[in-house]
Order: structure tokens, then sequence, then C-alpha cells
């Protein structure tokens, strides 16, 4: 698939929740809400005192606003229906950096992302943690982190990242803090952590540094670089 088709199919995923960002900033904000609880409760104690004459003459005017608002609420989902897709672009601009060929992509991060944090305390037993890359895409291949607050503990724990089952001993000090996983098309994984029982509690956090969409190779020396250049021999 084409680098352009899979940055679109990810800006397509992305569209959802970047329109209900930009449509909920003027209209489903908790000022907006109050003001219009605000709004009910005025006109209900006006009718209750209020002349035919008056209500007549209220009845008007909410029917102009009600139009009104109508009228605006679904001129403002167009223009977020425009912009959505804008936003989506801007938010990868600003995180991070496309790199790639025809055949894949990879994303990287200006700075990596926190996917999960997890409290681990100390059982001497495998803990493990549903987590889910949210910003990866589904089927991607990531490249994770894992930081764990009490480094000096390291030789003496457990920290793993998988979207398989582990095969082997899980044994202290073999934890694996960098590498890369094929993420399932619901993007989770699971976070083992094995503490033994003298332990305080430990703060683990993961994070994503990277994905790939596409192939898996790293196509990144597609481009010559002018450096690189073959010189024709003398």
């Amino acid at each position: 698939m084409h680098g352009s088709l899979l940055k679109l199919r990810r800006y397509t995923r992305k569209f959802p929740g970047c329109w209900w960002s930009t449509f909920r900033q003027p209209v489903a904000t908790a000022g907006q809400v109050f003001q219009a609880i605000l709004a009910y409760f005025v006109l209900v104690l006006v009718l209750e005192t209020a002349t035919p004459e008056v209500r007549d003459m209220l009845a008007t005017e909410w029917a102009v606003w009600v139009q009104a608002l109508a009228a605006a609420i679904l001129l403002w989902a167009a223009v977020s229906t425009l912009y959505a897709p804008y936003l989506a672009w801007r938010q990868d601009k600003l995180s991070g950096i496309w790199y790639g060929g025809k055949g894949g992509l990879r994303f990287v991060y200006f700075k990596p992302v926190l996917v999960a944090q997890e409290r681990c305390v100390g059982t001497g037993e495998i803990e493990p943690f549903k987590i889910q890359f949210t910003d990866a895409e589904p089927s991607s291949f990531v490249y994770y982190s894992v930081e764990v607050d009490a480094p000096h503990v390291l030789p003496k724990i457990y920290v793993y990242v998988t979207t398989a089952i582990v095969v082997g001993q899980m044994e202290y000090g073999r934890s694996c803090l960098a590498a890369g996983t094929k993420l399932p098309a619901d993007r989770t994984a699971t976070l083992l952590v094995r503490i033994p029982e003298e332990f305080v509690a430990i703060t683990v956090r993961v994070y994503m540094r990277e994905f790939i969409i596409g192939k898996m190779e790293d196509r990144d020396g597609e481009r010559r670089r002018p450096d690189r250049a073959v010189r024709p021999s003398a």
C-alpha cells in the first residue's frame, strides 16, 4: 500500500475524535450547558407570572432562537467536518515525523508517548496489566520503552511487555525495558510485572517511541543522501 494511502487510513480513523473535539468546543462545553439550564429555569419562572400576551411574545421569540440555534449547529457541524482532517494531520505534525517510502511508513515521536502507568505491589507472582497503544495504528509494529521509578531494583524484579504468550522463565533481573512488538487489531498488549514480596510498591510506565505501518522493513534509507552519493571513478 502506498504511503499516502496509509496516512489517509490513519487520518480517517482519527476523524470522528477530531470532529467531536472541534464540534463540542462552542456547543457542548460546561459553560454552554449551564447557560441552557439557566435559560430554561428563567423561562419557566417568567411564564408562571406572565400575561397571555407576554407568553405569546415569549413563544415567538423562543421559536426564532430555536431556529437560529438549529441553523448555527448545522453550519458548525459542516465546518467541523471540513476542519477535522486538518486537525488530524496537525496532531501528527506536532507530535512527530513520518519517515519511509512507498511500501511502509515509520512515525517517530518527538517525545515518547505515555501508554500506561501502573502501581505494582510485591506479591512474588506475575501480575498482568492490560494496556493499549491508543495512538498507534491497528496491527502496526510499535517500539516501546519501560521506565521504573526505582531503577536500582531492576536486577531484582521482572518487567516485560508482550502481545503473545510468553515462553520461558520469568526470572528476576530478566526484564526487557526497550523493544518492539506487533500489535493486534485492537492495539492492546500485556504488561507483565513480578516483584518480590519484601519490596514496596513500584510505579512502572510504558512509553511508545515510534510505530510502523505497512511493510515491516525500515525504509528510511530509500532516499539517497547527498553525502552518500556515488561519485564516478576517475
